[in-house]
């Protein structure tokens, strides 16, 4: 592994920690769910409040 790419994988891992950490340590069965919130909010790919609902229940193409 190259010293970016491992300095990329730090900086994300970093970051993961920091967003899990008021959860308190999860579940393994949800640990998916959790992944899938953390890139969708944090990628900025919900943009706005009715999409953030969508994706909740599971409306993702309209």
């Amino acid at each position: 592994m190259q010293a970016r790419q491992f300095e990329h994988f730090l900086k994300n891992h970093s970051r993961l920690r920091a967003w899990l950490q008021p959860f308190r340590g999860i579940a393994s069965p949800y640990l998916g769910d959790y992944l899938g919130w953390r890139w969708a909010l944090d990628g900025a790919r919900v943009k706005s409040p009715e999409a953030l609902l969508r994706a909740a229940i599971g409306i993702f193409h309209t």
